[in-house]
């Protein structure tokens, strides 16, 4: 046996303390009666009993004795389990280029998005998740960690501002994320399990897409989307540093640009990526049947861990502590000696 709070035990020295500081209390009492009163103190003693006095006083010491030691936890070695991590290498890539600032989707496609990516971790267990943000080019926010709330966070402080040159590059993105795939050490004979999740509106403006998803499925690889937005489309506001908007972006021509949903190209590179795609939106089950559609791939074995399972005994001491304290209430200290009584 031994006790998860040993400090607790601690007490029992106050206790032993108190128990003695008692004792001395009832010499010194006896004593100044003794003195004072001589043969008279028979006769004021009789109502009260010195042995049930002193017992009562012991049950209180050896009900406090037992709780201290309940609260000790004391516990008895258990048998020991292995436990084992596992999950899947998943790579968030989010879209941070000002087409997801459009609002056809309240308050915005990009605060949107990190919400529903925000859903998705919170219902993955064991994976081994990197954060990825994307524009014209790519850069690693997070890489690969079980701290899921670290990624939650990071995911949360995601804007457009990440990148100089906007305009989307899937390509340029899609090749980041192989090379931090790479990173990845796998064990002996094991192949890790590997998804790459991508979050955007869909509009393109790079040639190599496909190419660059062959790649990935060389890696093994499998390639999810998210879409974000409304074939309807909707502007895409300049706003200040308070949030004001200033006025609406623009092309070359002076133009306001309406942002379009573009499903096409994702809806392939989901295909080509031997995943699938899924249209995110309020209300939908779209982050679900992906969470659903990832656990059914073979999990890959991060690490293995052993821990001993104690056995709880605590509450025994607690049973007996709460048997004792009820005989020190039911006991009286009264002496029924009658006067016939020797």
């Amino acid at each position: 046996m031994f006790f998860y709070q040993a400090e607790y035990l601690s007490w029992i020295l106050v206790l032993v303390f108190l128990v003695l500081i008692y004792m001395a209390q009832v010499q010194i009492r006896n004593k100044r009666v003794q003195k004072w009163l001589g043969k008279q103190q028979f006769f004021l003693r009789e109502l009260i009993s010195e042995k049930k006095r002193h017992l009562k006083i012991g049950l209180q010491v050896l009900a406090l004795l037992f709780f201290i030691i309940a609260f000790a936890r004391p516990q008895k070695h258990g048998e020991k389990i292995d436990m084992q991590t596992a999950g899947v290498y998943i790579a968030l890539m989010a879209d941070v280029s000002q087409s997801m600032l459009a609002e056809d989707v309240k308050p915005s496609r990009l605060a949107f998005m990190k919400q529903e990516l925000g859903r998705f971790l919170d219902l993955s267990r064991g994976d081994q998740v990197a954060l990825i943000a994307f524009a014209h080019s790519a850069v690693l926010v997070s890489p690969f960690t079980q701290d899921l709330l670290a990624v939650k966070s990071y995911l949360k402080d995601l804007t457009s501002d990440y990148f100089t040159n906007q305009g989307t590059h899937f390509g340029k993105a899609f090749d980041f994320a192989g090379k931090t795939f790479q990173r990845i050490r796998e064990k002996k004979n094991q192949t890790a399990v590997k998804v790459l999740i991508v979050a955007s509106d869909g509009e393109d403006f790079s040639n190599t897409s496909k190419n660059q998803i062959k790649k990935l499925l060389e890696q093994k690889i499998r390639v999810f989307t998210l879409s974000f937005g409304t074939s309807k489309g909707g502007l895409i506001p300049i706003k200040d540093d308070k949030g004001e908007v200033l006025e609406y972006k623009k092309d070359l021509e002076g133009k306001v640009v309406i942002s379009k949903l573009n499903n096409k190209d994702l809806k392939n590179f989901a295909r080509l990526g031997k995943g699938a795609y899924y249209h995110v939106t309020y209300g939908g089950g779209a982050i679900k049947k992906l969470r659903l559609n990832i656990n059914q791939l073979e999990k890959t074995v991060f690490e293995t861990s052993s821990f001993v399972k104690n056995k709880e005994i605590y509450f025994w001491f607690l049973i007996l502590g709460l048997i004792f304290a009820v005989f020190e209430v039911l006991l009286s200290d009264r002496s029924f000696k009658t006067k016939g009584d020797n």
